[in-house]
């Protein structure tokens, strides 16, 4: 793995960390839960998960 795999592999990550970061502290979520996305492979796939079942705080809840 070269110095050019590094800093790709960094780039890439903070192109999905730093939205990540900004949704998790939207929804209430501790935004450090994003870096989780640097894992290979399924990061991405968890945080999406955390995510997706969290409650948004503006979501409206319907009833009936």
């Amino acid at each position: 793995m070269g110095t050019v795999d590094i800093i790709s592999f960094l780039i890439m990550g903070l192109i999905f960390v730093i939205p990540f970061w900004a949704m998790c502290g939207k929804t209430g979520i501790m935004p450090v839960l994003s870096l989780i996305a640097f894992v290979p492979f399924f990061g991405i796939l968890i945080v999406l998960a955390i995510l997706a079942f969290a409650p948004w705080p503006n979501a409206s809840v319907r009833k009936g």
